[in-house]
């Protein structure tokens, strides 16, 4: 999660081009997969771990103002909960 949250590039935008593409689309993030890619390409890149984005037709707009205005990552309340414990 911190990868994903955290993780800015200069322009305050996240490392990752995948949380780009699909964020700056109006996607949140709505889940985590552990252990959804294992292959050696899977483990090396994400350590096998996927995430779901999820395009919410009545909410993209509003998710893609709240990424550009204000930064914020729309996420699950599941998702959420996963950052704060960390």
């Amino acid at each position: 999660m911190y990868y994903l949250v955290e993780v800015k590039r200069e322009d305050e935008q996240p490392l990752d081009s995948v949380a780009r593409f699909h964020l700056a689309n109006g996607a949140s993030i709505d889940r985590l997969c552990w252990a959804a890619d294992v292959s050696e390409a899977g483990m090396n890149r994400s350590w096998g771990i996927m995430v779901n984005y999820i395009y919410e037709p009545k909410e993209i707009e509003r998710n893609h103002e709240r990424y550009f205005r204000a930064g914020e990552i729309v996420m699950s309340n599941r998702v959420r909960r996963l950052a704060r414990s960390r």
